[in-house]
């Protein structure tokens, strides 16, 4: 680990964060999960979420999934 550290820390900013964005990107790009879009995607996030318990926002489903997988 210490080694990676140095590894790291020596390498060029542009260069890690490139290399950094590969890695990520292979595995983020591996899913896809679209559901339906509907005129409630547009509203501010509390609102979909009372739209999504009334089942009128499916793509709120869709964008959690995605935020889960980012973080």
């Amino acid at each position: 680990a210490n080694a990676q550290l140095l590894s790291a820390l020596a390498m060029p900013y542009e260069k890690a964060l490139s290399s950094h964005v590969t890695t990520y990107k292979a595995l983020f790009d591996r899913v896809q999960f679209n559901l339906p879009t509907t005129k409630a995607a547009e509203e501010e996030t509390t609102q979909r979420i009372l739209h999504f318990n009334e089942g009128k926002d499916p793509s709120l489903a869709a964008l959690m999934f995605q935020y889960g997988r980012y973080l």
